[in-house]
């Protein structure tokens, strides 16, 4: 904990006239403004109990903490040792139709996210208490996630046996801190959850070093040695005997306010692996751009809290509340070793249900899956007229496909990263935070200005996937109409009154549909070829609202000279 301590220079001020002062004291009447505690509970001042006193707890004690020490009897290894869940809803999920879904967002989760769910036999002198770790606690004290335990071919093999890491408990005794709830008191629940365990000769143990027996020493006296001072030294001009006067000083009076706001202290419930937008004003993004560094761990206090509104798009994440910093916001860089907390956390959405996310602007989707085909990076010619990079590639779960459009400086990081790295195959792509559109009639991903990617990454759910793609019933190749390139001669031009239609640069879904149709021939036949907008600006260099004005909405006298027997060279044709 870090300390202000004086100084000779040190002056202070109370309710001093000044801006900083005035916006504290606005910030402490907003309801929203959070002053968070980081003291921990003293261990010392929590009551300790037996299993019989425990089971007799009155309503005094809820939601408070107590001790116990108490022996693990048995544990059960017949019982599910995890569990799946729901991380914004903490709540487990349901099977439904082979796949998991939640209950209470209705959303399927293809990769759910997993925690310890274990339970002990506990007992002592007066009796028995089924005890619940927690999965913080659990992790913290045999140092591996579910997720480590489930790679380790040694504790669980091929199976779902139990793990033998899991079994130090029994027989031992332990000091249990649980957290008593109204289900304990009143509703009937004897079952308790341990949200702190240690070992028993782990809090007995003393750090104080060994007494030893000192030597005694024998006291001297210490004779008048008066006379033995050299007194033909010469006096110190600046030593005077002559008492100073104090130096008077004007007292400054304090007024204060009649009613000071008291700090609002939120006492939050604690939620692990919820992601959070933090929002920065733009007046602190190069202050806090120094404070924060991406992949370290703060604790961070006060800040605003609040509700997201109906103008609030594009979120990157499904909570319903974001963090807003402020001046007053305060940032303390924590250890890896003080708690666990996961690098990333994802929130995947199955790829059967991203149609959902294809017609909204609410929501950013995270997505998961293995590359089936990826294209070189291009230049494309947009419709806005302007040049931008581009790599298209498609990603499947074994059931459904999505394709990926990857625009500008995310593209070249992309291709740059597969260029001068060696990644194993197949290659499995998280995509972070894309928008969902609808292209050719195809639902396409593509990224937004919070997009981010991750190759082949260190994470339980590529892990997953990966071993699912080595099974026979997981399919890699998904059905394509195949494009080719082929030169013909034009025969015919399919004249039509209408011959452009209108198109949302958004979503590219088209409101008004109509084709200008080209017959060609080479020597192997006759074929009619369509042409869309990107093909035939390339080929007249005009835009459709250039052709419109010059023709005054007649069929362009251009098109009709294509039919001369102009030859021209195609490339992408695909098969309607």
């Amino acid at each position: 904990m870090m300390n202000l301590a004086n100084y000779p220079a040190t002056r202070f001020y109370l309710n001093h006239n000044h801006h900083c002062v005035k916006s504290i004291r606005s910030s402490l009447a907003d309801s929203s403004f959070y002053q968070i505690d980081f003291i921990e509970e003293d261990e010392e001042d929590v009551p300790k109990f037996n299993v019989k006193e425990l089971l007799s707890l009155k309503d005094e004690y809820i939601e408070k903490r107590v001790t116990a020490k108490l022996h693990v009897k048995k544990i059960d290894k017949t019982m599910s040792w995890y569990s799946n869940y729901c991380i914004p809803c903490d709540i487990d999920l349901q099977l439904v139709d082979k796949r998991f879904k939640c209950v209470k967002c209705g959303k399927f989760k293809p990769y759910p996210d997993r925690r310890y769910e274990f339970c002990m036999l506990c007992a002592d002198h007066t009796g028995t208490v089924p005890i619940l770790f927690t999965n913080d606690e659990l992790t913290r004290f045999i140092g591996k996630t579910v997720y480590d335990i489930l790679a380790d071919e040694t504790q669980v093999g091929d199976g779902d046996k139990f793990p033998p890491i899991l079994l130090q408990f029994e027989k031992r005794t332990y000091n249990f801190t649980r957290h008593v709830t109204k289900e304990n008191v009143s509703g009937g629940s004897n079952v308790y959850t341990a949200v702190k365990v240690s070992a028993d000769e782990e809090v007995s143990s003393n750090d104080d070093p060994q007494q030893t027996n000192s030597v005694p020493i024998k006291q001297t006296e210490i004779s008048n040695l008066k006379g033995t001072l050299n007194s033909g030294s010469p006096t110190t001009g600046e030593s005077t005997n002559k008492s100073r006067a104090r130096k008077k000083i004007d007292v400054v009076r304090c007024e204060l306010p009649e009613e000071t706001p008291e700090p609002k202290l939120k006492n939050m419930k604690a939620k692990i692996n919820v992601r959070m937008e933090a929002f920065v004003p733009l007046f602190l993004m190069e202050k806090l751009q120094k404070v924060f560094i991406q992949g370290e761990m703060y604790a961070i206090s006060n800040f605003q809290v609040k509700n997201y509104t109906e103008t609030d798009k594009w979120r990157c994440v499904t909570t319903d509340r974001q963090i807003q910093f402020t001046n007053q916001t305060r940032a303390k860089e924590l250890d890896d070793n003080d708690c666990f907390i996961a690098k990333n956390c994802f929130e995947f959405c199955d790829l059967g249900d991203i149609k959902s996310f294809a017609n909204q602007t609410k929501y950013l989707v995270d997505v998961v899956g293995v590359v089936t085909r990826r294209e070189e990076l291009k230049l494309v010619h947009t419709k806005q007229g302007v040049d931008k990079w581009q790599i298209r590639m498609t990603i499947t779960d074994g059931r459904n496909y999505l394709n990926i459009t990857l625009w500008n400086h995310l593209a070249e990081c992309f291709q740059s990263d597969i260029s001068t790295s060696k990644f194993e195959e197949p290659l499995i792509v998280i995509i972070v935070a894309g928008k969902v559109g609808i292209f050719q009639d195809e639902y396409d991903m593509c990224n937004f200005s919070p997009t981010a990617y991750y190759i082949n990454y260190n994470h339980h759910i590529v892990a997953q996937l990966r071993k699912m793609s080595t099974q026979s019933e997981f399919k890699i190749q998904p059905t394509r109409i195949e494009e080719v390139i082929c030169q013909v001669q034009i025969t015919a031009v399919q004249e039509s009154n209408r011959w452009y239609y209108s198109q949302c640069t958004t979503c590219y879904k088209q409101i008004d549909e109509v084709w200008i149709i080209i017959g060609g021939k080479d020597e192997t036949g006759e074929i009619d070829i369509l042409l869309m907008d990107r093909p035939i600006r390339k080929l007249f260099g005009k835009t459709v609202f250039e052709m419109e004005e010059e023709e005054k909405g007649k069929f362009p006298s251009a098109f009709k000279a294509l039919s001369s027997g102009t030859s021209i060279h195609l490339d992408n044709i695909s098969q309607i």
